[in-house]
């Protein structure tokens, strides 16, 4: 019998004048007889999760305590809990693929560093330039390949590393950041209706401190998470 060993990267983004983004975590469990691993918001407290599960369905899908918590409110039922959902991407080279990315802009970084925060076993990536954005890229390795390093470290990407863990089938996952443009997200892009996380309605979120998570789709197929800052309107 295998005893279940969970892996597990935390990070987020801090800046050296004291402020930070939200904290994220992606793990894998050992043990189980199945390769997923998982993304997650440390700040909604396991609310929403992105599984790229071994079937090969991957997607973003509400947590099933959250939806019992607040079916009423927001309308979802636990029949319906996924928000996107996609096949494994293609390689985007022989044995490599890319799972995943989240992208964190500077302007989101205002969740002030002070010596409650929960940062225990925290990698924290350096601030990007204003204007800029780190992009965190998730990538998989098939068994056997041989990667100097880390997936894009003496490339034009040039990229840092973050973390990596072993699945259980083998297969070797890579976080790296690097800095990047902000994705340009016009609002006659966005769709969906939002979810107020932990208030339901918008006239009760609190003033300050708002956070939201956009799910997207990039021009070359690939998905990505977006954390932005929100700040309330000042029109009447």
């Amino acid at each position: 019998m295998h005893r279940k060993k969970k892996q597990t990267i935390r990070f987020g983004i801090r800046s050296p004048e004291g402020f930070q983004s939200s904290t994220w975590n992606c793990w894998t469990e050992n043990g189980t007889g199945k390769h997923d691993f998982y993304l997650t918001c440390r700040a909604l407290r396991g609310a929403l999760k992105t599984s790229m599960h071994q079937s090969g369905r991957w997607r973003v899908a509400f947590e099933k305590p959250f939806i019992a918590k607040t079916s009423s409110e927001i309308g979802w039922s636990q029949e319906d809990r996924k928000i996107d959902e996609w096949p494994r991407p293609a390689e985007i080279a022989p044995g490599i693929t890319l799972a995943y990315r989240l992208v964190i802009p500077a302007s989101a970084l205002t969740i002030q560093v002070t010596l409650y925060n929960d940062d225990k076993d925290v990698v924290w990536i350096p601030s990007p330039p204003e204007g800029m954005a780190v992009e965190i890229s998730l990538l998989l390795t098939l068994p056997g390949v041989i990667v100097p390093d880390w997936p894009g470290k003496n490339s034009l990407m040039n990229t840092e590393l973050v973390g990596t863990f072993l699945l259980e089938n083998g297969e070797t996952l890579w976080m790296v950041h690097r800095i990047t443009p902000v994705p340009q997200l016009s609002t006659s892009n966005l769709k969906g209706q939002p979810i107020w996380f932990n208030s339901y309605n918008q006239d009760k979120l609190p003033a300050d401190g708002l956070r939201a998570i956009v799910i997207g789709t990039a021009d070359d197929g690939s998905k990505f998470l977006f954390e932005s800052a929100v700040a309330r309107s000042t029109n009447t």
